[in-house]
Parts: structure tokens; sequence; C-alpha cells
């Protein structure tokens, strides 16, 4: 679900899953970080872009993973 949001909005900016260069996930419990990895590649076969990910105490509200990106959009 997060990963549909973030290829929405960077659509909506006029990118693709391709232009993000960096990215940061956060999760409240690094026991997730394989099928968050999985999931995550998923969305970027062809290797995808930098990221680091931290285990954190915890997150606003009930949220188990939270990931900020980076893309690089031109605009005409």
């Amino acid at each position: 679900m997060v990963m549909d949001k973030i290829k929405k909005m960077v659509e909506i900016g006029g990118g693709t899953m391709d232009t993000i260069l960096q990215t940061g996930v956060f999760l409240v419990n690094i026991e997730h970080w394989e099928a968050m990895t999985k999931v995550f590649g998923s969305y970027f076969p062809n290797g995808g872009p930098t990221r680091t990910t931290v285990a954190v105490a915890a997150l606003p509200g009930d949220s188990l993973v939270e990931i900020n990106c980076i893309a690089a959009i031109a605009h005409k």
C-alpha cells in the first residue's frame, strides 16, 4: 500500500519509479525487513534507487512503516 502511494505520487508529478533516486525506510519491527525488501524490489525490477533502512521505536499513529523518497523529474 505504501509503495502504491509512492508510485501514484511520482506519476502525478510526471515521473516513474525509475526516476526515484533515493529512499529511506523506517520500520517499527526490523523482523519485517525481509518482507519489505521483497515488496520494495517488486517495484524496482531494474535494481532501484539507493536505500537506507532503519528500525525505529515508533511511528505516528499505528503505522508500521514509513518510506520517503527523492525523485528527479524533468519539467518542460
